[in-house]
């Protein structure tokens, strides 16, 4: 052990020596700038605190302070185009509170950033705003700040998939998806799963109203033949004629199986399997009494199709009802 302890002990004299004299070593001049160089970063004099780094590094590269000057160094030199007045103006917001909680500030502040060189400070400068319009409650304010985030072609393609992801979302959420697909459109290369999403979207909403309009149509033909047949057979014999036991079974057997079969697989919820036999059952009611009230004539093989689209159509809709996540599965 104390063959260990000997090295050991002469590696830390030696550590401790070689950081008393690079502090020994260390340039007071080259410390004096760096404190200037904070002080004028904090002035938002930025031209100035970025020169002043630099001339720091030049005098002593060994300081311990050299390595946190270098970093902001390259940070002010990123992001330094249009003078720095574009961050400076950034800046002078994102540094007060009271400014950053006045929505008639942060619309000032959305203005000039139109008027900004393009650059990596136009990106940050638009998302700032997208954010505190947030706070603020102004959604469809935030939503236009990221767009035309998304829309910049001289963003970085991190910034502008990060836009393109928030307005998608924002804009799903409130039921907009040919919003988000107009919004996607504009950048569709930088974040393909959103792309599928929205396209996937919109797929079901178009699927949705012609699902919707399918069953209106096929129900009201099946309503209008159920009121003829009504009035020329009366209550009793309608019901003699429309109720057939074939249908309620195959409807029982859809909901009470496909019921079962869920709750044994993984316990989710049955609705759409009820909902299904309900729509089969209904689906019948109207094409038989369309088939015997005979408006509108058109041949049997029609009414076989309209029938077997708008089982389709409830089948859709005892999805999209249930749980949208079932639709995935389909493509929508």
């Amino acid at each position: 052990m104390r063959a260990v302890r000997r090295p050991l002990l002469g590696m830390l004299v030696v550590a401790a020596l070689a950081a008393s004299a690079g502090r020994a070593h260390a340039s007071p001049e080259s410390d004096a700038r760096l404190a200037e160089a904070e002080r004028a970063e904090r002035d938002l004099r930025l031209a100035d605190a970025l020169q002043l780094y630099r001339e720091a590094l030049a005098l002593d590269l060994t300081s311990p302070r050299a390595p946190r000057a270098r970093v902001r160094a390259d940070e002010l030199a990123s992001r330094a185009e249009g003078g720095f007045a574009p961050l400076a103006r950034l800046e002078r917001v994102r540094r007060d509170a009271t400014l950053t909680a006045s929505a008639a500030q942060i619309d000032a502040l959305a203005r000039d950033v139109e008027g900004f060189v393009p650059g990596r400070v136009r990106t940050e400068a638009r998302l700032f705003v997208a954010a505190a319009r947030e706070r603020l409650g102004d959604l469809d304010g935030a939503d236009v700040a990221r767009t035309l985030v998304v829309a910049d072609r001289d963003a970085d393609r991190i910034s502008r998939g990060l836009a393109l992801q928030q307005v998608v979302t924002h804009r799903l959420a409130v039921g907009d998806p040919r919003g988000a697909a107009r919004v996607v459109a504009l950048a569709p290369e930088v974040a393909p799963p959103v792309t599928l999403r929205v396209a996937r979207a919109v797929r079901r909403v178009t699927v949705g109203r012609v699902a919707v309009g399918a069953l209106a149509a096929f129900a009201s033909v099946g309503l209008v033949n159920v009121a003829r047949l009504a009035s020329r057979l009366g209550a009793r014999g309608l019901r003699s004629k429309l109720v057939r036991p074939l249908p309620l079974m195959f409807a029982l057997w859809v909901a009470g199986g496909g019921a079962a079969l869920v709750h044994l697989y993984d316990g989710s919820t049955a609705r759409p399997f009820v909902a299904l036999g309900v729509g089969v059952v209904l689906a019948d009611l109207a094409a038989r009494a369309w088939a015997l009230g005979g408006w509108p004539r058109v041949p049997a093989w029609s009414r076989a199709v309209s029938a077997i689209v708008a089982v389709a159509a409830v089948a859709w809709c005892a999805l999209a009802v249930s749980d949208t996540a079932y639709l995935e599965s389909f493509g929508l």
